[in-house]
């Protein structure tokens, strides 16, 4: 087992991690797990590496794992029988979660990956849990025979006690892995927030940034609680930020941050809904305004 700052989580069907910042890989491998008939098999699948490293070379045979295959073509239009690979991906600090039945984050969260709803066939003998499959799934080199393993069906909704709507019977469920934005680096920096975040380092009132025009107005975002920050600093550094915070809500100026320019000028500006950025339009690529309630920036899209 390895430690480390940060969080990490599995990226199924993929061996790569997201071009994200923040976001580099750990490995890449198999994913591995026990039969799929098998009544004691263990739920989880996990993520082998390529190069293990053995101490024995015999063992007592009552316990296994085998790699896994998609069972049916619902992943891709060939996706049967093919072998499943992954990767261990490293946030470098803040939280990841999966949220099902979603494709879109909430506000002042960051899309690691998206993808459908994968587990095992409800009437094999052996537990399995749930996946997400990337959408955009790759396949293991010469990992195309029907060997079986730890098997792959995508999920659908059964209307009952699961309410429809907003549900749908038989509909197939995606869903999405996500960051949560770190509040801390708008006000001392990425490296500084993410010491106190992994190494319990309390922020010190000098390490506060002072000067209010130099702050995101991201911070002034109704959804932003910055009494979450608290917790990481000293008394006087809390002191600190409360009073950069109320300064800059007396003069927000909100900043493009691709050109570094002032968002409130005579160009229309639109406001990512995950890092609650603002971007002109032509900064953005974006001919008019988006007319969908939700708009994300390519740095919060997969």
């Amino acid at each position: 087992m390895y430690t480390g700052g940060g969080h990490t989580y599995v990226r199924w069907g993929r061996t790569t991690c997201p071009s994200i910042s923040g976001t580099k890989l750990v490995y890449s491998g198999y994913t591995g797990g026990g039969m799929y008939h098998h009544p004691g098999r263990p739920a989880e699948p996990v993520c082998l590496p390529t190069n293990p490293n053995f101490v024995k070379t015999s063992g007592t045979n009552v316990a296994f794992i085998y790699g896994a295959e998609y069972e049916n073509n619902f992943f891709a239009s060939n996706s049967v029988h093919q072998d499943v690979p992954c990767s261990v991906c490293h946030v470098q600090f803040g939280t990841t979660i999966m949220i099902p039945g979603k494709t879109r984050c909430h506000k002042g969260w960051k899309l690691q990956y998206k993808g459908n709803l994968a587990a095992g066939h409800s009437g094999h003998g052996g537990a399995s849990t749930y996946l997400c499959v990337d959408f955009n799934q790759q396949y293991m080199h010469g990992g195309s025979a029907d060997k079986n393993g730890y098997l792959l069906f995508d999920v659908v909704g059964q209307c009952g006690s699961l309410p429809c709507p907003p549900y749908h019977n038989g509909y197939p469920l995606t869903i999405f892995s996500t960051k949560q934005g770190n509040l801390i680096d708008w006000f001392v920096g990425s490296d500084l927030a993410k010491n106190a975040v992994n190494n319990n380092i309390l922020i010190t009132e000098e390490q506060v940034e002072a000067r209010p025009e130099l702050l995101t107005a991201s911070c002034l975002d109704s959804i932003v609680n910055i009494d979450l920050i608290k917790k990481y600093c000293q008394k006087d550094a809390w002191e600190a930020i409360k009073s950069v915070y109320k300064e800059k809500k007396k003069n927000p100026i909100y900043i493009c941050n691709i050109c570094t320019h002032d968002a409130d000028s005579k160009e229309a500006s639109v406001m990512c809904s995950s890092c609650l950025e603002w971007q002109h339009l032509s900064c953005a690529r974006l001919k008019q305004l988006p007319k969908a309630k939700n708009w994300f920036c390519n740095n919060c899209k997969c």
